[in-house]
């Protein structure tokens, strides 16, 4: 854990003609950081460096020199007035950007990790085997405001198998760490994909287990999908299973909401909640309300209910009035 804190690195992105470099270490953290500008011209340059802490505040800028056909190469820690956490460059076409992270004992080699240019709020990561290695991702908020990031295991084919909230109020240009193992169970062909609330700059690192090596692993930029879940607008309509009175519509309205509209329920069972689920298996599934009040009978209600954090659309087709406390379905319907 303490190597990943140490040592993540930000690929660059080209935003607002400027790149980033969204990790700088911390001097006593167990590893050193280098930053290398390469002038491919014949003309000196100078380069204005822009510093900001991990939560995204200002740090005084500083100039450095590039001579023509030279390179210079820097230690953040050594040029700022403040400890920055991430800097960023103008993105000239001249200046190459690249980053070097060494162990400060000398123990390991280099990662030279270069500057990128890419940004987007859904992001795929293919993970390596845990019981090697550890799988961590960087991400810099670019999108103005503050946000939130859930991370998706998917199976090998694409079928949502968990999602977890990872990090919440991410400053505007605040950085975020995590590894996936925190959140997350090795599955044999998993994938996972990161989905934020607005554009992000991501790079995926990987950790030999036991010793300070590591290496940048795959991390690939995703579209949005432009398009709304295909559940939203969908219809079930409840079909009542036994002497439970059961009847009422449900819509899918957002990505979140669900209005059930003229729900009718004797109130006749113990532990009643409403729970969604896929093909009919709602023992599997996860509730969208509170306890119905038992003996209590519903005429004609309306409820508005909510996917709750960690779960998501991919996961249902179909809701069910539930009895949790023998595993039984009172009556249930299926998106249409």
């Amino acid at each position: 854990m303490r190597f990943f804190l140490c040592v993540l690195f930000l690929s660059g992105l080209a935003w607002g003609q400027m790149r980033i470099i969204p990790h700088v270490t911390s001097p006593n953290g167990g590893f050193t950081t280098q930053v290398m500008l390469t002038n491919g011209s014949d003309v000196a340059k100078q380069i204005t460096v822009s510093a900001f802490d991990g939560m995204g505040e200002a740090i005084r800028p500083v100039e450095m020199l590039v001579p023509g056909r030279a390179s210079t190469v820097f230690n953040p820690a050594d040029v700022f007035e403040t400890q920055p956490a991430h800097l960023e460059l103008p993105n000239d076409t001249n200046v190459q950007v690249a980053v070097a992270y060494t162990d400060a004992a000398g123990t390991a080699s280099p990662a030279h990790v270069p500057a990128t240019e890419q940004t987007a709020s859904r992001w795929r990561i293919f993970p390596g085997r845990w019981s090697d290695v550890i799988d961590g991702i960087a991400l810099v908020n670019l999108s103005g405001k503050a946000i939130s990031v859930d991370v998706r295991q998917r199976a090998s084919g694409g079928a949502s198998l968990s999602v977890q909230t990872v990090l919440m109020d991410v400053p505007d240009k605040g950085k975020g760490l995590l590894l996936l193992e925190n959140f997350f169970s090795e599955m044999e062909g998993a994938f996972f994909d990161v989905e934020a609330d607005g554009p992000v700059a991501l790079t995926a690192l990987r950790f030999s287990r036991g010793c300070p090596y590591f290496w940048q692993s795959a991390a690939l930029p995703l579209p949005d999908s432009g398009e709304p879940h295909p559940l939203i607008g969908k219809i079930a309509n409840l079909q009542n299973k036994g002497n439970y009175g059961v009847s009422g519509s449900a819509e899918v309205l957002d990505e979140q909401t669900i209005m059930l509209r003229n729900f009718n329920y004797n109130g006749g069972g113990i532990l009643v909640q409403i729970y969604a689920g896929m093909d009919g298996a709602y023992g599997n599934g996860f509730a969208i309300s509170g306890d119905l009040i038992s003996s209590t009978p519903y005429v004609n209600e309306t409820m508005t209910l909510k996917i709750p954090a960690g779960h998501s659309l991919d996961e249902i087709n179909g809701l069910s009035v539930w009895c949790v406390a023998v595993g039984a379905d009172f009556g249930s319907g299926t998106f249409q």
